[in-house]
């Protein structure tokens, strides 16, 4: 019978404890200050920077941006709290606009990320890790993103280049807010008109070198692009585009998107005007002639083959697919 008691007075305590603990590890996650346990936010970033630099010491960390967008809007500041601008164009690195050595970088995060950590606990509010809480940050967990690709369809095109809020100096049209191409004498980018062409056509999924040129990947480019942009436009407040990962990367916020693009298409009776570029609405498609080479100079000149140019209705096209980006 003694036995019995002491068993269950053990099991008492054991039920207590996990109890307890179960309230505590809550509590820790609801403040807003640790890992969000929840899978598949849209704006959980992997901050992996210090891979190509050196060895790790710890893991990578899991970073939620819009948690700390919307923290930082409560107390007034904006992206420039943490991120460089230059020339109007924000940079997508932290505190800085390029990576140098592992010490460095490893710094930048630590003091600045302490420092305001530090700051905001002294104002007695929520606050994010300090120094010597390095595994509250470093999870050792997977990256839990749950990004849904952000699309630009024609009618997401269409509001962008008829926006009024959208101005280029000098230009009628707005295209050269977007649009360029590189420069290789004055080794910048600028605008060409009448090329305007999908942002793929330089930019790939990963980094890239064309014709001796670093070339960013899409990712960096249109976050960087479009971002600075709604930033520029909210500043002025204007209609402007998502300014959080959510906006463009969640179901919330596609749908947000898919019901301003059918109002817009109502407006215009389900018909977008032509692009200002002026395509043509039928070309012939001749067979390339055949590349010459050292041993064939006269390839150059060579007729195509005998098949005959295929007659390509542009307009017909345009109206059958949502983006330009199918052909």
């Amino acid at each position: 019978m003694e036995k019995q008691k002491t068993f269950l007075h053990c099991a008492g305590i054991l039920i207590l404890l996990l109890a307890l603990t179960g309230v505590c590890v809550a509590a820790g996650a609801a403040d807003g200050s640790g890992p969000d346990p929840a899978p598949g936010r849209t704006d959980a970033i992997r901050i992996d920077a210090l891979e190509g630099l050196g060895e790790l010491e710890l893991p990578a960390v899991t970073f939620y941006h819009d948690r700390h967008t919307e923290a930082l809007a409560k107390q007034g500041k904006s992206c420039e709290t943490c991120h460089k601008v230059k020339d109007g164009e924000m940079s997508l690195k932290y505190m800085r606009f390029e990576d140098t050595d592992h010490e460095t970088v490893k710094n930048i995060y630590h003091d600045n990320c302490f420092a305001c950590h530090t700051e905001t606990r002294a104002r007695g509010e929520k606050s994010g890790p300090q120094d010597g809480e390095c595994r509250r940050c470093h999870d050792a967990r997977p990256e839990p993103a749950v990004r849904a690709e952000a699309g630009f369809d024609n009618v997401l095109h269409f509001r962008h280049w008829n926006s009024d809020a959208i101005v280029v100096a000098g230009e009628k049209d707005n295209c050269a807010a977007c649009h360029h191409v590189y420069d290789q004498s004055a080794q910048k980018t600028v605008y060409a008109k009448g090329e305007e062409s999908t942002c793929r056509s330089c930019h790939e999924a990963a980094p890239s070198v064309q014709e001796g040129v670093e070339v960013r990947q899409l990712s960096d480019a249109a976050h960087a692009s479009c971002v600075s942009c709604h930033r520029k436009l909210a500043d002025q407040n204007k209609e402007t585009g998502p300014l959080s990962c959510g906006g463009c990367h969640s179901a919330e916020g596609q749908a947000a998107t898919a019901r301003a693009n059918a109002e817009a298409l109502q407006k215009v009776e389900g018909q977008l005007p032509r692009l200002p570029m002026k395509q043509p609405d039928a070309v012939l498609l001749f067979q390339p002639r055949p590349e010459p080479a050292p041993d064939r100079p006269e390839a150059a000149q060579a007729a195509p083959t005998g098949m005959p140019p295929v007659a390509f209705n542009h307009l017909a096209h345009e109206k059958a697919n949502d983006t330009c980006r199918t052909c």
